[in-house]
């Protein structure tokens, strides 16, 4: 099975704050529909070992 993991970067998107294993993912759809659920204040990366599958750039909303 893969072996999926989330980083997530700070909102400035200049370093890594997080790291998150995702469970349960049998393929990259699987994966990707799960990392809606994880989606915080900055972007958000979506590797599968050592290849890069997604990022997910944070939505700035205007005042």
């Amino acid at each position: 099975m893969p072996c999926y993991r989330l980083f997530y970067r700070s909102a400035e998107g200049e370093r890594f704050t997080a790291s998150e294993v995702l469970g349960e993912c049998t393929d990259d759809r699987a994966a990707l529909m799960m990392l809606a659920d994880h989606v915080r204040g900055g972007d958000v990366e979506l590797w599968e070992r050592d290849r890069l599958v997604a990022i997910v750039k944070a939505v700035v909303k205007a005042a």
